[in-house]
């Protein structure tokens, strides 16, 4: 019995530090790939053997955009600020309000990168080809003050994109 419950306090314990590691596991690099993440102490770096899984780490670009990887892909191919993208996306506010959305429409969106908003910009710029990503935009980042359609002043968004392709 003794040697169970040390068993069951260890397990407890792990998850709790696990837990309480991930509230805050937000790095300032681009997401990581398949055996690298934030090690237990706060370093960056590998974590085990490249076979391992992959670390899901939030990336903090300087502008303050939060990418959290949805699913990354092997790709070396990533856009330059200058580059046109081809996406699939939905956006939605704070409160769950969905503003816009390419799946609703049917078809991908077609943007150049450097005459959208900032959070895409820096984004976008850190995902390769064939991933899935959530964008965190703070007011700052998005559309500022300024009302943008149904979006309202100093508004929060958050964007699910899939970036398709680099299209130059």
């Amino acid at each position: 019995m003794r040697t169970c419950t040390r068993g069951l306090l260890l397990v407890a314990g792990l998850a709790l530090a696990g837990s309480a590691f991930a509230a805050t596991g937000v790095v300032e690099e681009a997401p990581v790939q398949q055996g690298y993440g934030t090690g237990p102490y706060g370093g960056y770096g590998p974590i085990g053997p490249a076979t391992s899984p992959a670390v899901v780490v939030p990336y903090l670009a300087p502008n303050g955009t939060t990418v959290y990887p949805i699913m990354m892909s092997k790709s070396s191919v990533k856009p330059g600020p200058n580059s046109t993208v081809k996406v699939n996306y939905r956006g939605w506010l704070a409160d769950g309000t969905e503003f816009d959305s390419s799946y609703s429409r049917g078809q991908p969106a077609v943007f150049e990168l450097n005459k959208t908003i900032s959070c895409w910009q820096q984004g976008l710029q850190t995902v390769p080809v064939g991933s899935k990503v959530k964008l965190v935009c703070p007011p700052a980042t998005a559309y500022g003050a300024n009302q943008v359609g149904n979006i309202p002043p100093n508004s929060t968004l958050t964007y699910e994109v899939e970036l398709l392709e680099v299209m130059n």
